[in-house]
């Protein structure tokens, strides 16, 4: 009997735990940033709770997991209204190496040591640090590598959600006067903006399907 009730609670608990990641969005395991990544270890961390509690009333674990799923969903929609509040939870990417230099600071800053870096840049078969023009240690921990002359690079967003871009004004030593200048010459709104990319030293901003 004990077996037959666990076995239903396990196959239960498994549906349940993928509506609440269906609900959550989708998103690749090496996307999910820290507040995801807890709400997923505490949603699977009390339904194995729920199936070892073979004796307890099942349901109860149902209603720590609703709220969990209902405060990741509020809180994602507040990730996607404020540009502050999604760097504190996200953080941001940090640059690593700049024109063959290594940032010492924002590597001790970020715990990120040599041979991390060693190891991610040998992985796309880059084994001197001085060919490297810009690597951006990035929020989800994997690191983009640049060879190109910065001046080459694709198009840099250097405007998201209607806020400046620190981290693009660092790569293209591009300063907020030049931006802001740029926009009032071009009658642009930054508050409209989604997202503008710094393409051959112009913004070209992303129009939205909404519009």
């Amino acid at each position: 009997m004990e077996i037959i009730q666990i076995s239903i609670r396990t196959i239960l608990s498994y549906f349940i735990l993928v509506i609440s990641l269906r609900i959550m969005g989708k998103r690749e395991i090496g996307q999910l940033n820290l507040f995801d990544l807890i709400i997923l270890l505490s949603i699977a961390d009390i339904m194995i709770i729920g199936i070892e509690n073979y004796k307890d009333n099942w349901l109860l674990s149902l209603v720590p997991v609703i709220l969990l799923t209902l405060i990741q969903k509020i809180v994602a929609f507040i990730l996607m209204k404020s540009n502050k509040i999604r760097k504190l939870i996200d953080g941001s990417p940090s640059i690593i190496i700049k024109k063959g230099k290594i940032c010492v600071k924002e590597m001790s800053k970020q715990s990120y040591n040599i041979e991390d870096l060693i190891l991610q840049l040998r992985e796309k078969e880059i084994y001197n640090i001085e060919d490297v023009s810009l690597a951006i240690l990035e929020t989800n921990g994997n690191l983009s590598v640049y060879q190109d002359p910065i001046e080459n690079f694709c198009p840099i967003p250097i405007i998201i959600s209607g806020e400046i871009n620190p981290k693009a004004l660092e790569i293209t030593d591009k300063t907020r006067t030049w931006v802001m200048d740029y926009l009032g010459k071009n009658h642009l709104d930054i508050r409209k903006i989604i997202c503008g990319y710094l393409v051959n030293n112009q913004i070209c901003v992303v129009k939205s399907l909404d519009e």
